[in-house]
Order: C-alpha cells, then structure tokens, then sequence
C-alpha cells in the first residue's frame, strides 16, 4: 500500500508537471495574438473584388485554399493533439474573429445580416426569441458523424460522384466548394504533419520526440481516412472543431463541436473506442 501512495504521488505530480508544461506553452503562444495577418485578409477581398458577381461558393472555395497555403500552423511540443491554425483570432474570440469571417465585410455578409435582422427584429418584439440574428453563419453543427464513418477522402469522392449529376450551375459550384474545403484541410493536415516532422529532427527529449513522432504519423492518415483509435478519433474530434471554428468563424457554441461541451462525440467516438 505504502509502495502504491508513493507511486499515486509520483503520477500526480508528474500529471501536474505536463499540464503546467501545457498551460505555459499555450500562454506563450497566445500571447502574441492576434497576429499580424492583413496582407492575407487584403488578398481574399482582392479576390472577391476581381470577381464581383461570384456566387458565395466560388469566394469560399477561394478562401480556403488561400488560407490553407498561408495560414501559419502550430504544432506545441507537449500537448498530444494536432489542430492550430494561426488565423489571427484572439484565443478568447467566440467565433467571429480572424480572417476566416472575412466574407462578412462583403455584400452577401450585409445581406445575411440584414436577413437576420428581418426575422429577428419581429421575433424578439413579441418575445420569441431573446437571442440575437444568428442565421447560417453561425452555431452549426458539423456532422463529424460522416467524418468518422468515411474520412474528408470519402467525403471528396462523394462529392465528385454527385458533380456527374449536378442539374444546375449552383449546385455544381457547391459541390466544388465542397471539394476545395475538404481538401484544403487535407492540406492542414499536412502541414501540421510536415511541421511536427521538422521539429523532430532537432528534439532530444524522448516523450516529446514520442509525441511529434505520433504527432506526424496520425495526421497523414487522418481526418483523411475514418479514425481507428481513440487517439485518432479524439484528435479528428478536435481538429475538425478547431479548423472549422477557424475559417468559417461561425461561434459553434452548441452543437456537436460546441466551444463548452462536445455534444454527440461520445456516440460518434465509440467505434474507435471499442
């Protein structure tokens, strides 16, 4: 028994070590925001101003793999999970910060706001409604349910199947947004995998070069193909909320990727867990 308190000891202090090693890391890293990201805002209203009639879809495809390439990405050296994305969000944001609401300064941002206020105005007067215009920008829930059972690869094979069925220009350029986004995530993935990969080569310290090592192996596989393990349905769970939350900045606050609890994830988790 004594043997047995010693070694709780021993783990409590070590456990009170890594989180302390966490907690400083993440606060060095925030510290900094929000970074210094204009020129990347700049160049995504360039590209909305050179095509003024695009539809929403065509700009947002647009977006994400001009964020995907030039969004600098973070991978800390004690904590387990990959997932950060520097798009100049203050830590503390609710979700609309950072380049990713970018097309909220655009004209179809004023007219989902103004649709929001149509319905909002006369909702809230006869006490319907005590909260605010929240309309398709904002508190969506993910469906991490089909990311867990086909991968963001299987999603892009989907998506391609229904472009050979496509009946409308509309629904063509939104399957093609569909595409883009997902595979510009791919591409995060991989970047946060090369990054771990790079750190690797000059880490000494055994647990952390186990962790990048890990780090770098999980995010070639995925979200690109449907988690195995805990680890890596944990992680999807993780960056997937954390990738969206950056580029679409839509303050999802409750649902399935809620900022306070994560919903539905313990039954989309299960398979991986058993």
């Amino acid at each position: 028994m004594e043997v047995n308190k010693r070694m709780s000891g021993i783990s409590s202090r070590w456990q009170a070590s890594q989180l302390s090693a966490v907690r400083g890391e993440l606060e060095a890293y925030y510290a900094g925001f929000p970074t210094p990201l204009s020129s990347l805002e700049a160049a995504l209203h360039e590209i909305h101003a050179r095509h003024p009639g695009g539809s929403p879809f065509r700009m947002k495809a647009a977006g994400y793999q001009l964020m995907a390439e030039h969004c600098p990405v973070k991978v800390f050296r004690h904590y387990p999970f990959y997932f950060e994305i520097d798009v100049s969000k203050p830590r503390t944001d609710l979700g609309s910060g950072g380049i990713g609401g970018w097309m909220r300064g655009t004209p179809f941002g004023a007219q989902l706001t103004d649709q929001g206020n149509n319905w909002h105005g006369p909702c809230g007067a006869c006490g319907l409604s005590w909260g605010w215009p929240v309309m398709d920008d904002n508190h969506l829930c993910l469906g991490n349910d089909v990311v867990f059972q086909f991968g963001l690869n299987g999603l892009i094979r989907q998506a391609k199947a229904r472009q050979a069925r496509a009946s409308s220009d509309i629904e063509r350029e939104f399957l093609d947004a569909v595409i883009a986004g997902n595979c510009a995530l791919l591409r995060i993935a991989d970047r946060l995998a090369a990054e771990a990969e790079r750190m690797l080569a000059g880490e000494s310290e055994p647990a952390v070069r186990a962790r990048l090592a890990r780090i770098a192996a999980t995010a070639r596989r995925v979200p690109g193909e449907p988690p195995e393990t805990f680890f890596e349905a944990a992680n999807t769970l993780l960056f997937m909320r954390e990738t969206v939350q950056c580029w679409k900045a839509p303050g999802s606050a409750c649902s399935d990727t809620s900022t306070a609890c994560c919903g539905r994830s313990t039954s989309e988790m299960s398979p991986a867990a058993r």
